[in-house]
């Protein structure tokens, strides 16, 4: 039953900045590395996430700033995002005013891990997969509700509500010219005792719930009359 990027070596991407020069792109390109994405990427991930005009969408490691400058373009969602390179967040800064989407915007540089993005309601990042398990008990105490999407990197044993793979002819890194995106929904946290009475018979009934995650199992522990 379901109910239902700190910038270490990798930061999302998509294409040349515009509006960079190309040597000032090559120095950042050299000093921080992050992986290039095409559009595709994003665009699947914005859109398995369901991102909306109400949403506030968080990027951890938000690089040029592409997604979250897309989900402002395109569905009018106000954004945030997260990168530890002064650079990158200077640059995402100015592609948003190109973009005409400033207002609905903003980039700060802080690390991730001391941040506090838990006012988001759709979380975007490509991190490794150890640093998505430092990351993953924040995630699960975030508000039941709000949507994360992944690139590329699962988290381990929670299993994700909806995955999908793209392909990515021209991407960077990796043998496969593919992309996975992984989907998940913080759960409400309903493991414990419950009673309930029956329907019928007048009797009531006390069970366990069991809560992996976004996965339950229930345990009865008694039932007695009324």
């Amino acid at each position: 039953m379901k109910i239902s990027t700190i910038l270490l070596g990798m930061t999302l991407a998509l294409g040349a900045p515009c509006g960079i020069a190309a040597e000032e792109e090559a120095k950042i390109t050299e000093e921080t590395p992050y992986v290039q994405s095409p559009k595709v990427v994003v665009d699947t991930m914005l859109e398995m996430a369901g991102v909306r005009g109400s949403d506030f969408v968080i990027d951890l490691g938000s690089g040029d700033g592409r997604i979250i400058i897309e989900a402002a373009r395109r569905f009018g969602a106000r954004g945030l995002g997260i990168d530890y390179d002064e650079r990158l967040v200077k640059l995402a800064t100015d592609n948003a005013a190109k973009a005409q989407v400033g207002n609905h915007v903003s980039f700060v540089q802080q690390d991730i891990f001391k941040s506090d993005f838990s006012a988001a309601s759709v979380i975007t990042m490509y991190l490794l997969p150890e640093y998505n398990m430092v990351l993953r008990p924040r995630f699960l105490a975030m508000k039941p509700g709000t949507r994360i999407v992944s690139h590329d990197y699962a988290m381990g044993d929670w299993k994700p509500d909806a995955e999908k793979t793209v392909p990515v002819p021209d991407k960077p890194v990796g043998a496969k010219k593919e992309s996975a995106i992984y989907f998940w929904v913080v759960p409400a946290r309903v493991e414990g005792r419950w009673r309930s009475r029956l329907p019928r018979g007048g009797r009531s009934v006390e069970f366990e719930l069991r809560q992996k995650f976004q996965e339950l199992s229930a345990v009865l522990r008694s039932s007695a009359p009324c």
